[in-house]
């Protein structure tokens, strides 16, 4: 319908269309920004957001998704939009009630301007929308959440104490995703958590932070009545590449799990490997 060909100067007529009296036009010009998905277009639907309708304000997040799908692979212009959100922050606060939309761009956009604004004040509402996603928005979200920095991480580190499992479990495999070393002691201490999938979780972020500290604590997790606890401690340990776990590893190799037994054949040659 419209080309992204079009000069930026061509953006006036829609713009101003935007305090336009009938709501089809009003409309209209909001998509037809989005399909522009010029940078230039992003104030004017943030100024107009204030007095349009939740129908057009609807409309307005998938314009602002499609222009952030234009601009994501530029870093300066990225920036430019970044600097446009923090400026009107009481606008993006609305963000937070698209986090679950339908619209699988409209949630991932909402979930990067409520990050870019850096701001933690919708972590709760952001970290819970973990919970529901796949596993590449969930790791987009991580990405997103690393825009607030060491503040984001910490109160990622608390979540190791809610008293929600599976909140917590989401933390541990957040600090994994995260790749910070910094969370091993914390995800060390809460290595014998009542929950298993909060155990589980736990073997998995050590393996993926690859620290020779957590070589003890993964043993220990070996004998976990659960096998799937079993399986990732088995695994981490592979990663971990640390001789002193084989002779605990080929115990394993007779686990009457399947998956367990496969997991310590492939970790044992990987360390064994690592040796030649």
């Amino acid at each position: 319908m419209f080309q992204k060909t079009v000069l930026e100067d061509s953006l006036a007529p829609f713009t101003q269309a935007l305090d336009h009296q009938h709501p089809e036009v009003r409309k209209l010009a909001i998509q037809a920004l989005g399909v522009m998905g010029s940078l230039a277009g992003v104030l004017p639907l943030l100024t107009a957001w204030e007095h349009q309708s939740p129908e057009h304000r609807e409309s307005i997040m998938e314009a602002l998704s499609k222009i952030y799908v234009a601009l994501r692979e530029n870093p300066e212009t990225l920036r430019k939009l970044q600097q446009s959100l923090s400026a009107h922050q009481s606008t993006v606060d609305h963000f937070v009630n698209y986090l679950a939309h339908e619209n699988l761009e409209i949630r991932y956009f909402a979930v990067w301007a409520v990050g870019a604004c850096q701001k933690l004040d919708h972590f709760d509402a952001v970290f819970r929308v973990l919970l529901k996603e796949e596993s590449p928005v969930q790791e987009f979200i991580i990405s997103t959440l690393r825009l607030s920095g060491k503040d984001a991480f910490t109160k990622i580190l608390d979540k190791l104490d809610h008293e929600d499992a599976s909140l917590k479990a989401m933390a541990a495999w957040a600090l994994g995703i995260w790749g910070e070393p910094g969370a091993v002691p914390a995800l060390i201490r809460h290595s014998q958590d009542p929950s298993a999938s909060v155990r589980e979780n736990i073997a998995w972020a050590l393996g993926m932070l690859e620290s020779i500290d957590a070589t003890a604590t993964l043993m220990d997790l070996l004998r976990d009545p659960y096998a799937g606890v079993r399986e990732h401690a088995v695994w981490a340990l592979g990663m971990l590449q640390n001789p002193e776990s084989l002779t605990e590893l080929r115990y394993l190799l007779d686990d009457p799990d399947p998956q367990v037994r496969e997991k310590a054949f492939w970790a044992v040659g990987n360390i064994e490997d690592s040796d030649i």
